[in-house]
């Protein structure tokens, strides 16, 4: 089970908030202080990550786990810095051991399922999602991967209804309006189209991607 919002320690909240500079130094400031745990070196290794400091991310994940070899976060940050440097079959087991360790933790569930998607792995890509799904209906990374998926093989309809359903539940979501802007680009609906990719650029004004589909449009 993930942490409720309210109960994220302030380097959390910190990175929650994108403040990824803040919470590095106070993560290293706890870590020369001589009081970090296997979670402060597990927080630090994924903010190294996006930094894409690749070598330091593995060298403090590897510190979390000889702090507590049984910490299923640290091998959840190993798998995802296996993944940004390209392997996958690395990437894939990783996970799995964070998954013995957690096996219902909807957060590596779906990043497998991603690794799943990326390796064209067809028949465990759609087994997970319908698990994950089963363990929460209203995940929406997972809704917005599965439509990814159906994008991908050319099932428009099918992806439409499903993001038209998902901006239910979250009317917010930038990658969503995103992806059932591209299923009304399949559609040659253009004007929705573009409705739509507006729409994810109001959420989320860095989403190139967006950006690109906009000009599709014209």
């Amino acid at each position: 089970m993930e942490k409720d919002y309210e109960n994220l320690s302030k380097p959390e909240l910190l990175i929650q908030h994108k403040k990824f500079h803040l919470a590095e130094r106070q993560l290293r400031d706890t870590i020369d202080q001589g009081n970090a745990d296997e979670e402060i070196h597990s927080l630090l290794s994924t903010i190294l990550l996006k930094k894409q400091k690749f070598k330091e991310a593995h060298f403090q994940a590897n510190r979390g786990l000889q702090i507590n070899p049984e910490n299923a976060y640290c091998f959840f940050a190993k798998s995802l810095i296996h993944s940004e440097e390209g392997d996958l079959e690395e990437a894939i087991s990783t996970i799995r051991v964070a998954l013995k360790l957690n096996p219902n933790h909807t957060d590596y569930l779906y990043h497998l399922a991603n690794l799943f998607f990326d390796g064209k792995r067809e028949v465990e890509f759609i087994q997970l999602i319908h698990r994950i799904l089963g363990l929460d209906p209203e995940h929406i990374d997972t809704r917005n991967l599965q439509a990814k998926h159906l994008i991908a093989n050319n099932n428009y309809q099918k992806a439409k209804d499903l993001l038209k359903d998902t901006l239910k539940l979250d009317p917010l979501q930038a990658e969503s309006f995103y992806l059932l802007g591209n299923c009304y680009l399949k559609l040659s609906s253009l004007e929705k189209a573009k409705d739509c990719f507006l729409q994810a650029l109001s959420f989320n004004p860095m989403l190139e991607k967006a950006e690109n589909g906009l000009k599709e449009c014209c």
